[in-house]
């Protein structure tokens, strides 16, 4: 607990406010990174809420070496690539659960043991809704795992499994509503 605190603290202390702006389908045909907008840390823009363990939090995002952070005021903090969640700390869960995902497969790893890759297809688009979503799934996992952008092509929800029993974190930008 002490860890995660200092952690996010210094995280904190290193990272500007900006808004989650990862153009997906652009992704898919060039190799280009996140778009991040410097905002202020008082707009909507960057307050989020994070649901996962029966348990929800306001986040701010904050951005730092290429990644999207969320950090709670009770130090939960996630961290987000653009596509995939990368890891999660607090919300009660009793250690950092961490994320890989090379190649297609998707490995997870808690307490320091992994589980065996899980096989992903790729990201790909459905046009069922209003806004643009983004599905993908995944061998043995109960969900897809789904990235939602508003019209203006920012991400405005995220919904991924975050370990091998199956528990999902949800992400959703304040004021946002499907």
């Amino acid at each position: 607990m002490l860890d995660q605190r200092i952690i996010a603290v210094f995280s904190v202390s290193l990272l500007g406010a900006c808004t989650l702006s990862a153009p997906q389908f652009e992704q898919l045909f060039e190799s280009a990174s996140a778009v991040f907008t410097n905002q202020s840390s008082e707009s909507d823009d960057n307050k989020w809420t994070a649901e996962t363990n029966s348990q929800g939090r306001v986040v701010s995002l904050y951005q730092r070496d290429g990644m999207f952070v969320f950090i709670s005021e009770e130090q939960d903090v996630i961290v987000f690539d653009g596509w995939v969640l990368r890891s999660v700390s607090g919300f009660g869960f009793s250690s950092t659960k961490k994320i890989l995902d090379e190649d297609g497969h998707r490995t997870y790893r808690s307490r320091g043991r992994s589980s065996a890759p899980v096989g992903c297809d790729a990201w790909r688009p459905d046009q069922t809704t209003v806004a643009s979503l983004w599905r993908q799934s995944c061998a043995q996992l109960p969900q897809d795992s789904l990235i939602t952008l508003d019209a203006s092509g920012d991400v405005v929800s995220i919904r991924q499994v975050i370990d091998a029993q199956g528990n999902e974190l949800l992400l959703k930008r304040v004021g946002w509503s499907n």
